[in-house]
């Protein structure tokens, strides 16, 4: 009797999958992996891009790194480092493609001295440059500020949308993106602090 069998591989939680997985090599349990997450990575990539063709492309990218690092790294708290892993594919895909633009505008309003940053040169000190370190900025963040100005930013997402996924209450979510805007105008205008922000 094969007790490794597709039925009997279902009732394995995700952890003795991903051991059995690494040990093995076999690609039935990598296919299980894929089953259960399939659609989870699928609607963070949706959220992220708005568009259903870059999901799909960027969802064979996560699933492409997963098929080798399963492999080859012990990985804790796989749930969570799985959204990790699509959410920053999600970000270079954006980068790579320049539509990262009409995102960071929404930062560049919530930031006058962004729109008005002009040194005595008169030259914008807010520069291309310096705006691509604004994905770098934000992984800095702390964790709570860090997710708060993800959905309210990338996902644009509302206070009460992000209060319900995350589960901060109304307060908390406003102090975080606060909290958060006030580091990352540090970041970005005093790129020196990127490794030292406080909250």
């Amino acid at each position: 009797m094969n007790l490794l069998g597709s039925n009997n591989i279902k009732k394995l939680s995700d952890e003795e999958i991903i051991i059995s997985y690494r040990r093995t090599g076999k690609i039935r349990f990598f296919n299980e992996i894929y089953r259960r997450y399939y659609h989870l990575v699928y609607g963070v990539c949706l959220n992220f891009l708005k568009n259903e063709n870059d999901a799909k492309e960027v969802l064979s990218n996560v699933f492409e790194k997963l098929y080798t690092q399963l492999r080859i790294n012990e990985i804790e708290y796989f749930k969570t480092w799985l959204f990790s892993v699509a959410k920053n594919f999600c970000l270079m895909y954006l980068r790579s493609k320049g539509r990262e633009q009409k995102r960071i505008e929404k930062f560049i309003n919530d930031f006058p001295e962004m729109q008005n940053g002009y040194n005595d040169e008169n030259e914008n000190i807010f520069d291309e440059n310096t705006l691509k370190l604004l994905p770098h900025a934000i992984e800095q963040l702390k964790p709570d500020q860090k997710i708060c100005i993800n959905l309210f930013y990338l996902q644009q997402k509302c206070y009460a949308e992000i209060s319900e996924i995350t589960s901060f209450d109304l307060k908390q979510v406003k102090s975080n993106i606060q909290n958060g805007k006030r580091n990352l105008r540090l970041l970005l205008t005093q790129p020196e602090k990127l490794r030292t922000v406080e909250s």
